[in-house]
């Protein structure tokens, strides 16, 4: 075993006892904290030089963080005129976050959208038409929308926001999403070269239902953790509901990390199906779900 520490200056802020593996293999580890003020912080992790190093230079980074007390603001943009299960249960989860303030557009097939976003927040007519409006949010959302309805000076907002430091999530669908989206601006933004068309449902419908799997990188996300025991962890995810439709792609891009991949499709290189996705652009991070039927999840267990 090896102690790794967490310091803000000469103060321990975490701690852990790792038990190592197998020469050269990787061994990680979770450091847990919280810091109850805002503000910027530096914190170095170390380990104890171990006998026989040859340096100990490397046993030491350091890492800056960034504490807000603010809402996330979001906005999520779904269409065309049929609101999918997804968009139900994500938009009530959206609204009832108190961490969260959310616009929510579902776009109709007249150009217009239908706006139900947080509760008392002055209601949005229209997507941000420029650069002030579009850097009020943290994140945006589609889901399956059809990219025809937005201006080429509206995709090159939502380009610039994430260059810019934002967040732009895709929820794939049957219609449009991704498979209209392959071509400039939005395939370059995408974690993920999707295929041209998405599987074709046979007459007997659905066949076989799945589990989505999480990757050794997808199970060191923070927010992929729902019991901060592992194996109680991965129990959960392994007994999820299980999904019955994903978007097929052809890869994952270079420089994106696969956080979750379909139990047994493969992609054009012989890897598991990526179907949850995350890439750096620019400043900013984008990410890609293949599967649209996540509310599942939740169905039985709550309202919408």
């Amino acid at each position: 075993t090896i102690r790794v520490e967490m310091k803000n200056g000469d103060k321990i802020i975490a701690s852990e006892e790792v038990k190592l593996g197998k020469p050269g293999e990787k061994t990680p580890v979770s450091l847990r904290f919280r810091e109850s003020k805002p503000g910027k912080y530096t914190y170095t992790i170390s380990i104890p030089e171990q006998p026989g190093e040859l340096r100990a230079d490397n046993n030491v980074a350091t890492y800056n963080f960034e504490v807000v007390d603010k809402k996330v603001k979001v906005l999520f943009v779904e269409g065309q005129d049929l609101p999918r299960w997804e968009y139900r249960y994500l938009k009530s989860s959206l609204r009832r976050d108190h961490t969260t303030e959310a616009d929510v557009l579902l776009a109709t097939s007249e150009g217009s959208f239908l706006w139900d976003g947080t509760e008392n927040k002055p209601p949005l007519e229209q997507f941000p038409t420029n650069a002030r409006e579009i850097n009020n949010y943290d994140v945006i959302i589609f889901g399956d929308v059809s990219p025809l309805i937005f201006t080429a000076e509206q995709t090159n907002l939502v380009r610039d926001f994430v260059r810019d430091g934002g967040g732009f999530i895709m929820i794939a669908g049957e219609r449009f999403a991704p498979a209209q989206y392959m071509q400039g601006v939005w395939a370059e933004m995408l974690p993920v070269a999707p295929q041209s068309s998405g599987y074709q449902i046979s007459d007997g419908g659905f066949q076989e239902l799945f589990a989505i799997e999480l990757t050794p990188e997808g199970r060191q996300m923070a927010w992929t953790r729902l019991d901060s025991d592992e194996a109680t962890n991965r129990k959960i995810w392994e007994n999820l509901p299980r999904l019955y439709w994903h978007f097929p792609v052809k890869r994952k891009k270079e420089l994106a990390v696969t956080i979750a991949t379909h139990p047994f499709d493969k992609d054009e290189q012989g890897h598991k199906m990526p179907l949850i996705v995350t890439m750096p652009y620019g400043s900013g991070r984008t990410m890609y779900i293949g599967v649209d039927s996540l509310w599942r999840w939740r169905r039985g267990l709550a309202e919408t």
